[in-house]
């Protein structure tokens, strides 16, 4: 496992980094929480847990100062309804169990998308390329043959779907 920082939160709102021997703000915790980074925030006088406290700080600032906030005001409204509710644990549940399969999908998506990137690094087609590209730079006259543009251009998608085909097939295995 990772290791842990321990985050200090003191009476003046500053947090500090035991581990990094510095203060930090709330978008570093965000920073930190993108990052996968474990992380514990106490209260530098009391040593209570302030790491639920901290994190909700955190959404409530990217909720309310973001163009891109993820959770709209008919959410909002049914989750604070939920509080006290008889269905309050199952609602919590149901969430975790949900969002912790979505984001072993988007782990899988990263890892698909990083492998598609590697490959398409890598020239798709060497002989098309040398025919469109000649010494020096310069645009090489097209070859003589009898296959039209949108005929290499097929091949090219036919040779593309080979590879997406292989990249899935071993990522899957």
């Amino acid at each position: 496992m990772p290791e842990s920082s321990l985050i200090k939160k003191y009476a003046n709102r500053r947090l500090y980094d035991t581990r990094e021997s510095r203060y930090i703000t709330v978008a570093d915790i965000r920073r930190m929480v993108e990052k996968k980074q474990h992380f514990t925030v106490v209260d530098a006088k009391t040593g209570e847990d302030l790491t639920r406290t901290v994190l909700m700080q955190v959404i409530n600032d990217y909720e309310a100062f973001s163009a891109d906030s993820i959770m709209p005001i008919s959410m909002l409204r049914q989750v604070v309804q939920l509080y006290g509710s008889k269905f309050a644990q199952q609602f919590v549940a149901f969430v975790e169990e949900n969002l912790i399969e979505f984001m072993k999908q988007l782990d899988q998506h990263d890892l698909i998308d990083a492998a598609l990137l590697a490959t398409m690094k890598q020239p798709l087609n060497d002989e098309l390329v040398a025919r469109l590209v000649g010494a020096g730079g310069q645009m090489a006259a097209p070859l003589q043959s009898d296959s039209t543009p949108l005929d290499e251009l097929r091949s090219e998608i036919r040779s593309l779907q080979e590879k997406l085909d292989a990249l899935t097939q071993a990522i899957e295995t």
